[in-house]
């Protein structure tokens, strides 16, 4: 059984901003949703339609309720998502944080900085 979270449920209409900056608030509607079911869903699927923005920690929590939902039989979906929040999603969720967003050139040196 599948099962849409539809975020903008969770403000006011009369808000022009839909922002989602804490781990709580993240925490807060996954478990609200996910309680008031009556039967075990086996994929999620969250609608960031008309999210403006989301912090890092709320990102984060996002992809870590996602593999412990995974870990449950639980499939973790984002959908309609804007450009700055996908981008947030994909930060966090990149395995090797080590790799750089962009790549710097820098030209070798003649010169020895001791």
């Amino acid at each position: 059984m599948k099962t849409v979270i539809p975020l903008k449920k969770y403000f006011p209409e009369e808000f022009l901003y839909k922002d989602i900056g804490t781990r709580a608030m993240v925490m807060h509607i996954l478990n609200s949703h996910l309680s008031a079911m009556t039967e075990k869903p086996d994929e999620v699927e969250v609608d960031f339609e008309e999210i403006n923005f989301i912090s890092h920690s709320a990102a984060h929590e996002f992809v870590k309720q996602k593999q412990q939902l995974a870990d449950e039989g639980i499939s973790l979906s984002f959908v309609h998502m804007n450009q700055e929040v996908s981008f947030m999603i994909d930060l966090i969720n990149r395995k090797d944080l080590k790799k750089p967003l962009i790549h710097i050139h820098r030209a070798a040196s003649s010169e020895s900085f001791e």
